[in-house]
């Protein structure tokens, strides 16, 4: 039987902007924005080491009890493995609404008015140059290909549909077919789940034609350049295929419900008998360090630390031993920053640093 991740691990919730999480709160729906597995159980509560600068590239020293190697080698070979730059992955996971490409962040906004409208913008990496691309738009799963900005939007009446409009805002088409859900482009692909067969990744040429079967999924996955990161539905161990050669490679033994990279770090929830957990690893290692006991919802960014707390329905900010509660759900990050909602607001959108400050409005 499915889980409730694996049905829908491509769409975020599709609210004008993600729920704002308050303590007290914990449920699936607070999470829906994060992928990944939602599953709760009474194991899963507070109980998280020591994590700052847990995602250096220097490993510090770990305890037996929080690390572990299974009789089944996990220091797999990886000749050919390529690292994942900063916020790509965590930005995919978050649901695609923020895309960063040549010094430019297209994103999910408001346009403002006499009626907030959601809009696509672009804006310079330090929020300067703000421009509208296209408005009464919802987008997610955005990505920037060949002067063309691709992504989701979802009508009331019809349903997850396809674009593309111009960088510069102009010639806004509509793709592929009603069952092609667009999740990425590049290389002159467009990579493809089909609303009639989520497990199925595909890719097929703009024109339609080449329709190509991929993989079989269980939890979103991370493009990056010509490369393709992704759980394998047979096995539930993590995978990276090349996409121009088609040559795949292991990434590690174990069994996972979801995973995110950045570097070579992985951060995975196991799959498997309950209560399972949240762990971290660097790729090619035979460790891993338990840093969250039970399911939770986590990514990297930088050389911080994002998780919920399953127990409170707080996202967590840890960096270099440092902990702070963040009172939003952020939307994207670019650079060290945050974008997410005002606090205490949906109808207002800001850039600014996990601790608060340096908002700008955007």
């Amino acid at each position: 039987m499915k889980t409730e991740s694996e049905e829908s691990w491509y769409i975020p919730s599709m609210g004008s902007l993600p729920p704002l999480p308050a303590v007290g709160q914990a449920s699936s729906d607070l999470i829906s924005d994060f992928g990944g597995a939602s599953k709760q159980n009474s194991s899963s509560r507070k109980n998280v080491s020591s994590i700052g600068g847990a995602f250096s590239q220097q490993e510090g020293g770990t305890s037996s009890a929080e690390s572990k190697k299974t009789t089944d080698d996990r220091e797999l070979p990886l000749q050919g493995f390529q690292k994942v730059a900063v916020n790509v992955a965590a930005n995919q996971l978050l649901g695609g609404r923020v895309c960063e490409q040549d010094g430019w962040v297209y994103y999910f906004s408001l346009e403002k008015g006499d009626m907030e409208q959601p809009c696509l913008k672009k804006m310079r990496t330090d929020g300067t140059e703000q421009k509208t691309l296209c408005s009464d738009v919802s987008p997610f799963y955005i990505s920037v290909y060949d002067g063309w900005v691709y992504y989701l939007e979802v009508k009331a009446n019809e349903g997850i549909r396809s674009y593309r409009v111009r960088t510069d805002g102009t010639e806004k088409q509509r793709i592929l077919t009603e069952r092609d859900m667009v999740i990425h482009v590049s290389g002159g692909w467009c990579y493809v789940v089909d609303t009639h067969n989520s497990d199925d990744l595909s890719r097929v040429r703009l024109d339609g034609t080449q329709r190509q079967t991929l993989h079989k999924l269980t939890a979103k996955p991370i493009f990056y350049e010509n490369y393709l990161y992704y759980i394998d539905a047979r096995d539930r161990c993590p995978y990276q295929m090349n996409l121009d050669t088609s040559k795949t490679i292991k990434l590690s033994n174990e069994q996972m419900e979801f995973m995110q990279i950045q570097g070579d770090w992985m951060v995975y929830q196991t799959y498997g008998a309950e209560p399972g957990g949240t762990y971290k690893m660097q790729i090619g290692s035979s460790k891993t360090q338990k840093v969250y006991s039970g399911y939770t919802q986590a990514f990297l960014s930088q050389d911080a630390f994002y998780y919920l707390d399953m127990e409170t329905a707080q996202l967590i900010y840890e960096k270099q031993g440092r902990r702070m509660e963040l009172s939003v759900l952020p939307i994207g990050v670019v650079g060290d920053k945050i974008i997410c909602p005002q606090s205490n607001s949906q109808t207002q959108l800001v850039m600014m640093n996990p601790d608060g400050s340096g908002k700008i409005m955007i």
